[in-house]
């Protein structure tokens, strides 16, 4: 059974190393990652990307596994986000209350099984281009994991996620994973670098058979934005030659319909070709029916007050 990044062995030990607390389960066709977290109403599970599913038996499973481990850490609620063969239909079946969606519920998929010849006629023109051209360019592209390169990730972090009102983790998050997931191989950053200056840096995950592309700081200039499409194409090449399955292009809106924060990356991601995955939402969970009807009441109200 595939699970996601975020519900791996790796995750786990990382998510512990921070300091957090750790409930996990699995049985026949079913397994599950969750943290226990605290909001003003009391603890709470989440399952990034999970519980990890075959069937929508062993998903009811998982969920029942769930509610005895948040019995025990007198959680209130706890929020899921299954992931394929579940889908947004079905789990609506399941499942009457929805969620807060933490993690982006669809996402675009790159098969790396097919030539690489393939993969570059999915991209479109603009972007088969500059793949081939980038060093014409003046762009140096590389893997580059090393603590200079950690720090200007970093920075560059601050400044693009800073100007877009996004919000990133903290410096001592990516130290840590410098030290624990690089190592592994799971985690790695890329650089495009002109005339000595990094203009973008990226960092994926990586388990046995998928490359995510999770996080990428660039400067806010022209130059650096002409830079970003050949990087992410270099690391889609580097992920075949590495041998991986997919390439997952890590978020996209929730719907093409409806323009949001994620639109205008969307747009851009559709360019290098895959295909769009859906996931099965956020749902809760309630476990303490008079607490998390409290919380309800209460996120209502200051919805109704904002307005």
């Amino acid at each position: 059974m595939k699970v996601h990044f975020l519900q791996s062995d790796i995750w786990h030990d990382f998510q512990k190393q921070l300091g957090r607390t750790i409930v996990n389960g699995s049985g026949d066709g079913w397994s599950y990652v969750g943290i226990v977290e605290h909001d003003r109403f009391g603890p709470y599970i989440y399952v990034p990307y999970g519980p990890s599913a075959i069937n929508e038996k062993a998903l009811l499973v998982a969920v029942e596994h769930l509610k005895d481990e948040a019995r025990k850490h007198k959680a209130y609620v706890i929020n899921i986000e299954p992931v394929e063969p579940i889908t947004k239909q079905l789990a609506a079946k399941l499942f009457k209350n929805k969620g807060t969606h933490r993690q982006a519920h669809r996402t675009i998929r790159i098969d790396l099984t097919q030539s690489e010849d393939e993969i570059l006629m999915g991209m479109n023109k603009t972007r088969r281009k500059q793949h081939r051209n980038y060093e014409k360019k003046g762009l140096t592209i590389a893997k580059s994991n090393t603590k200079e390169t950690l720090d200007t990730f970093f920075e560059l972090l601050k400044i693009s996620s800073g100007k877009k009102g996004f919000y990133i983790r903290n410096k001592s998050f990516f130290e840590l994973l410098f030290k624990t997931l690089v190592p592994s191989g799971n985690a790695s950053f890329f650089t495009a670098t002109r005339e000595g200056v990094v203009e973008v840096a990226a960092l994926v995950y990586d388990d046995e058979d998928t490359r995510y592309y999770a996080h990428v700081g660039r400067e806010l200039s022209d130059n650096s934005l002409q830079a970003s499409a050949p990087l992410i194409s270099y690391m889609i090449m580097d992920a075949k030659h590495d041998g991986k399955k997919f390439f997952d292009l890590y978020g996209i809106s929730e719907s093409d319909d409806k323009i949001d924060e994620k639109s205008g990356f969307t747009v851009f991601k559709k360019t290098f070709g895959g295909e769009v995955v859906e996931f099965g939402g956020a749902w809760e969970i309630p476990v303490q029916a008079t607490r998390y009807t409290i919380k309800k009441t209460a996120t209502k109200l200051k919805k109704a007050l904002k307005k």
